[in-house]
């Protein structure tokens, strides 16, 4: 029964078409691969294994591995379909597990795997195949279902969707997820508005994170480096696609929206005319908060605290600023009375950095870093991009042609002076 089940799931699955996700908000976490590369095919079709040796090598039915640029599972079993949020295919990056941000106790882990690829994918792990189903257990009991956590197939960590919270849930119990990647370990906790399936009533725009706030996405990343030396100029966050855009926009409305997201974002780069178009700025001063805390040594088994779920602030005191790595400024601790003013003069600091290609800041393995993220000109709802009255909302689905938003932060890599030596590695 088992058999046939898993049978009737992948031709149900090879029968998608490529519109079926055209009508979803797709949403990516993860990096780029080390070599630059494209993962996955470009089409919307799924990938094919390529020989018999890649074959004995697949560990996951799910996601063959990190190869599937396809979701799993069809859009009616995403746990908050419209949206989908999950590591990016082929990229480093590792679900460890999904917990309530004031425990250290894993609500659900990702299906292990047998590493040497044996077992057909079965592997060991949670009784059921998503943290909803795991989320839904908590509230109803044991024995709850949501209807589709029979059908729904079980994951692995490099392909686990991971929830979005809304802004409602109760003090402690915003969902976070603690992932690793072959430079970063460290807990991500992401809200967006009006986005449901993380609280058991309705998203309720009057109370809650977002009350009050014209912002409708916020994204706080908190963790350690694996590896020291990195400079922080060469980090880079935004959007990178695996292949050309679809319909642009006019160019008189182009041009207006970058100009709009280059005053949130000066050193702002774009290309979306070529084969993998870009639209990225830098990591040290694209998030409205950045904090460092000085930690005795590299921990290989961090989880961030609860403080990730409250409200972020830019530091004024010195330990815990960016400033006091930049030598230009002075040594001394921003005297700004508001984070906004604080994170302004962090952002216009580094981006001198990043202009003149300073690598001297470096990020370290002892310290923990923490990035949050705003964003209000995305509208999840219309998956379009509002830029005020006098431009209009610029819609996304034709523009990415069905690939997915991303949400990441990736190191360039420059080796060589050889034009195909540079770009963005991990």
């Amino acid at each position: 029964e088992k058999e046939d089940q898993l049978a009737a799931h992948e031709l149900s699955r090879r029968t998608w078409s490529r519109r079926a996700f055209d009508s979803r908000s797709l949403v990516f976490i993860g990096t780029i691969d080390a070599e630059g590369a494209a993962v996955g095919v470009n089409a919307g079709i799924d990938s094919t294994l390529s020989s018999e040796a890649d074959a004995a090598a697949v560990t996951c039915p799910s996601c063959h591995s990190g190869r599937r640029h396809i979701p799993h599972a069809p859009p009616h079993l995403w746990p908050q379909a419209p949206l989908l949020l999950r590591p990016t295919p082929g990229s480093s990056t590792r679900i460890r597990g999904i917990r309530f941000s004031g425990s250290d106790q894993y609500l659900w882990k990702p299906r292990s795997v047998d590493p040497d690829g044996e077992g057909g994918g079965e592997g060991t792990g949670p009784s059921t195949p998503c943290w909803s189903d795991a989320l839904n257990s908590s509230w109803h009991g044991a024995s709850a279902s949501d209807g589709d956590s029979s059908t729904r197939p079980h994951t692995c960590h490099e392909c686990a969707s991971i929830p979005v919270n809304n802004g409602n849930e109760r003090p402690g119990e915003a969902l976070v997820v603690d992932f690793e990647s072959d430079l970063f370990i460290g807990t991500l906790l992401i809200r967006i508005r009006n986005s449901n399936g993380t609280t058991q009533a309705p998203y309720d725009d009057s109370f809650g994170y977002f009350t009050g706030m014209n912002r409708r996405y916020q994204a706080v990343v908190r963790g350690m480096f694996k590896k020291d030396g990195i400079a922080m100029t060469d980090c880079v966050t935004g959007q990178v696609l695996d292949r050309k855009c679809g319909k642009l926009p006019p160019k008189m409305l182009l041009r207006g929206a970058i100009k709009v997201v280059s005053f949130f974002a000066p050193q702002l780069q774009t290309k979306l005319d070529g084969d993998r178009p870009i639209c990225i700025s830098p990591l040290g001063s694209t998030p409205q908060v950045m904090r460092l805390k000085r930690e005795n040594a590299y921990d290989d088994s961090y989880q961030a605290d609860q403080t990730i779920e409250l409200s972020q602030e830019e530091p004024d005191d010195l330990a815990s600023s960016l400033l006091a790595l930049i030598p230009d400024y002075g040594f001394e601790p921003c005297k700004e009375d508001t984070s906004i003013a604080r994170a302004k003069v962090r952002k216009k600091a580094f981006d001198k950095l990043y202009a003149e290609k300073d690598k001297s800041l470096v990020f370290d393995t002892s310290t923990e870093y923490s990035f949050e993220f705003l964003q209000h000109l995305i509208d999840f709802e219309t998956f379009g991009v509002d830029l005020g009255n006098m431009i209009g909302t610029v819609f996304l689905k034709d523009m990415l042609d069905g690939q997915p938003l991303k949400f990441l932060a990736a190191k360039r890599r420059d080796v060589g002076g050889s034009k195909r030596s540079k770009g963005l590695g991990d």
